[in-house]
């Protein structure tokens, strides 16, 4: 965690203020505010907790770094812990996507400049099948393998990037659809995954322009 972070931060978490969800095609408008509703009447500390992550002026680092413990947090007590009445999302996209709205309201209550989505999605909508990702695994079969059949797999993961918001269960469902494509010998190799998933890394940046993006808006890009 970086060391600009303010602790204190934890006993005055900002309320989360109404704001018109960016979409609702995952998520819509009443869950996301029933949710943010519930989290900080029952749960501030957890808004707490990621406000101070949202007050890092170095959004790279923050968002990319230990930002994903929080967000997993959040989502583990919605699982577990939260009414039975309390509509929470189905799907790793839709809590995605509910974490984006929980990070806007926190930053719109902190007064920090607002984090647009970067750069454009891997594809229109979350079930188009879209060709440029095979145009650039073409010299990969293991990965155009996994995109043909997956690529609902890949949509999520680039939107991680697109909104800097990530999630543990979508880099699992990934990287667990790959593994299971792997041979023997593949698996046995510790560094095999971990190129694949820097070759995933770098087509989508290429087809979704998040590097560019972040560097026009002045982000320090790792």
């Amino acid at each position: 965690m970086s060391s600009n972070i303010d602790f204190d931060e934890i006993s005055n978490p900002p309320r989360l203020i109404h704001l018109d969800i960016w979409r609702d095609t995952y998520c819509n408008q009443i869950k996301a505010d029933s949710i943010c509703a519930y989290l900080w009447d029952y749960r501030p500390n957890l808004i707490a907790e990621m406000a101070k992550y949202e007050k890092n002026s170095n959004i790279i680092t923050s968002h990319m770094g230990d930002y994903s413990k929080i967000c997993d947090t959040i989502i583990e007590h919605l699982k577990n812990d939260a009414p039975k009445e309390l509509d929470i999302p189905k799907s790793n996209i839709a809590f995605l996507d509910l974490i984006y709205e929980i990070s806007r309201r926190i930053r719109h209550g902190l007064k920090l400049k607002a984090i647009p989505p970067i750069g454009t999605s891997l594809s229109p909508s979350r079930d188009e099948f879209s060709q440029y990702p095979q145009v650039i695994f073409n010299f990969n079969d293991i990965l155009l393998d996994i995109y043909k059949s997956n690529y609902i797999l890949f949509f999520d993961y680039a939107e991680q990037t697109r909104l800097l918001t990530y999630i543990s269960e979508i880099e699992i469902a990934l990287k667990s659809s790959i593994w299971n494509l792997l041979s023997d010998d593949d698996k046995q190799n510790p560094r095999f995954m971990s190129n694949l998933i820097t070759e995933i890394n770098i087509a989508l940046d290429k087809i979704c322009g998040f590097s560019q993006e972040m560097k026009k808006r002045g982000y320090d890009v790792v």
